[in-house]
């Protein structure tokens, strides 16, 4: 749009697609039971295919904010889905719950609908896909403002969106998240009604059929 070539072009943005049939709201404690989680205690979920070492990531902004959560949230546990360094130390006495690496698409459907909420603490990230998934099983989503993660979070509507790299603010969005998902669920409900309106197959599949209407009518 601000290029001298292409100002005048015309711009759309059509979203990743996701298969929201699949990811879908599913029951808190029985997907924790099927899991073998713990099942009356808030639970936040942190993914990382490439672990927790990748800083990237963010993992070490997320245990400076636990404290803080734990505050509010005496029992509050993280749930660690990628690989476990060896030489690994905890930084807070929050307990870790480490899964390892996980492949099968309905195990990590059943690990987004078991958590309170999905911490998302990336310095970088592009369009996280865990991000937009747990939104479409309705699991609220933390995050920082950077790369696409505001994309896909309605801030203080489907999750919240914390001032990059401040983890006091990125504490702040954990404990209102988990505080909703044991009440009104508000953030949930939006977080549903949101990716089915921006990431379903019906709602991408239109969009294109619009641009392609719109290519050929012209």
């Amino acid at each position: 749009e601000r290029s001298a070539l292409m100002s005048d072009w015309q711009v759309t943005q059509i979203p990743h697609v996701t298969d929201t049939n699949r990811y879908q709201p599913l029951d808190r404690e029985t997907s924790r039971a099927k899991l073998g989680l713990p099942t009356d205690i808030p639970l936040v979920l942190f993914l990382s295919s490439a672990g927790i070492a990748d800083s990237r990531k963010g993992f070490d902004l997320l245990e400076q904010a636990l404290p803080i959560v734990q505050a509010s949230h005496q029992h509050v546990q993280v749930v660690v889905v990628g690989p476990k360094p060896t030489n690994y130390r905890p930084q807070s006495n929050v307990p870790l719950i480490w899964t390892g690496p996980i492949t099968d698409d309905d195990v990590l459907i059943r690990l987004y609908n078991a958590s309170n909420v999905l911490a998302v603490p990336s310095r970088d990230d592009n369009l996280p896909l865990s991000a937009i998934e747990a939104q479409s099983c309705g699991t609220p989503v933390v995050g920082f403002n950077v790369g696409g993660i505001p994309d896909i979070v309605d801030h203080n509507s489907s999750g919240f969106i914390a001032d990059a790299g401040d983890f006091h603010n990125l504490a702040e969005g954990l404990v209102r998240a988990i505080e909703d998902s044991l009440g009104e669920a508000s953030w949930s409900l939006r977080a549903r009604e949101h990716a089915v309106e921006t990431w379903s197959p019906r709602s991408v599949a239109s969009q294109y059929l619009q641009v392609y209407e719109r290519t050929y009518a012209g």
